[in-house]
């Protein structure tokens, strides 16, 4: 891996008591953080510093600053779908409703200051879409599920959980898993937030990383992508990445294996359920063509895995035949 994912320290948010923060934005001068359940926005200063309490209309959650527009852009819990506009004092300008046909609980909100548009995270996917709410492109976890979401460029940042493991994931604008980072914290986080202040001073990729520490109070964690630190006497670069970059297809076969077992487990209790309720036997014939199609499905994604895995080895062990030749 040609990077690895550091963290450097922890700073302890105090404003005198406890708060649980859910969403952070920065408008650079001040963060902003929405408190859970509260009618609040507290501002900290670039220091990090408690400096101020602000009462607003509604319980926001989700929360992002548009340097593009001059506003913040909210979400709240109480009214799915919904986006409101906020002006720099945080005054609520308009809204609008995201045109989707299920109620989505939004995670996180990010601007996309190139494109002129916003992503959205919630717990089944990825959007992007348009200041007056019309939807760009859609993502999709192959498994897990997304929590926050940031805007880089031509791709986006993603914070996605999966078997109670957190993973910081690079994707293009077309889907594609650029790179997945592994998160060893032991605390879960809350939202992610670009370290604008510290990428100014270096060539980095730097992250403020929000959290709830062991004592309830609110804490920043900064973090940073850094080059890998592999010695020449002691590891080659390319041998580095190469076997890095088999590990993790290799890794990402055993997760879709692990989503297929969950899903396979979920149908066997899906029959189970309806041989205790059904009042008849088309109902029992129903639910059997719809797990048989399921299992038919995952019978063809498991032929494409195994495909995937005798490419993985096959090259492999030609890297490794070519070595041997060389030497």
């Amino acid at each position: 891996m040609d990077f690895t994912l550091q963290f450097e320290e922890c700073i302890c948010l105090s404003c005198g008591q406890p708060y649980t923060y859910e969403g952070v934005a920065y408008d650079g001068n001040a963060y902003y953080f929405t408190l859970s359940n509260a009618p609040c926005i507290h501002i900290y200063q670039k220091d990090f510093s408690f400096m101020a309490s602000y009462e607003t209309c509604r319980d926001y959650s989700a929360i992002c600053y548009d340097s593009v527009n001059y506003c913040f852009w909210a979400s709240d819990h109480a009214h799915p779908n919904i986006l409101y506009c906020l002006d720099e004092n945080l005054n609520e300008q308009s809204a609008f409703t995201i045109p989707i046909d299920k109620n989505i609980d939004i995670m996180g909100l990010s601007c996309d200051d190139i494109h002129d548009t916003l992503f959205i995270s919630f717990y089944e996917g990825v959007m992007e879409i348009t200041k007056n709410g019309q939807i760009q492109n859609q993502y999709a976890p192959i498994i897990g599920t997304f929590a926050s979401v940031l805007s880089y460029d031509d791709a986006f940042l993603t914070l996605h959980a999966h078997n109670d493991m957190q993973f910081l994931d690079f994707q293009s604008l077309n889907g594609t898993l650029l790179e997945s980072y592994p998160i060893d914290c032991p605390y879960q986080i809350m939202n992610i937030i670009w370290d604008y202040e510290r990428m100014k001073t270096c060539d980095m990729l730097c992250f403020l990383f929000l959290i709830i520490g062991k004592d309830g109070c609110p804490c920043f964690i900064k973090c940073c992508l850094k080059p890998c630190q592999c010695k020449p006497c002691a590891c080659d670069l390319d041998d580095c990445n190469r076997s890095d970059s088999v590990c993790r297809l290799l890794s990402s076969i055993a997760c879709i294996e692990a989503a297929l077992s969950h899903i396979l487990n979920a149908e066997g209790e899906k029959i189970q359920k309806a041989v205790e309720i059904a009042s008849n036997v088309c109902e029992l014939l129903e639910v059997n063509e719809s797990v048989r199609k399921t299992v038919t499905d995952v019978t063809m994604l498991e032929q494409v895995l195994f495909a995937k895995l005798n490419a993985v080895l096959e090259i492999d062990q030609c890297i490794n035949d070519c070595e041997d030749c060389e030497n």
